[in-house]
């Protein structure tokens, strides 16, 4: 991996407090600045788009995985979390340790697009 393709900078942000109730009865979820959110970490990450092939393919094997994210290995980060990439929430699905070196994560994510 070529460390210069850590060129987008994201927030990997935990909801650590209580589920904050909105006035209706549900729960707010507002993931970039709302209560209970925090920020775990900030870090440089290369992020692509799954190309078409490869999400008919995810597809079929019933993954919605939309992003692949890299980002420099770091322990704090779990598939809890969820990544605020310029106001974009990418839900965490799954974390792989690339080449199994303890040198970066690959991360499988799915966008979620607020309603």
């Amino acid at each position: 991996m070529n460390p210069g393709k850590l060129n987008k900078r994201i927030k990997v942000l935990s909801f650590s407090g209580n589920d904050v109730e909105d006035e209706g009865g549900g729960f707010l979820d507002n993931w970039f600045d709302g209560p209970g959110w925090e920020t775990v970490i900030e870090t440089w990450a290369s992020i692509r788009p799954i190309s078409e092939k490869a999400m008919i393919i995810a597809e079929q094997l019933q993954s919605e995985v939309t992003h692949t994210i890299m980002v420099r290995y770091n322990s704090l980060i779990k598939p809890s979390h969820v990544i605020n990439f310029k106001n974009r929430r990418l839900n965490i699905e799954t974390i792989r340790n690339f080449d199994e070196s303890n040198t970066y994560l690959n991360l499988m994510c799915v966008e979620k697009v607020q309603e």
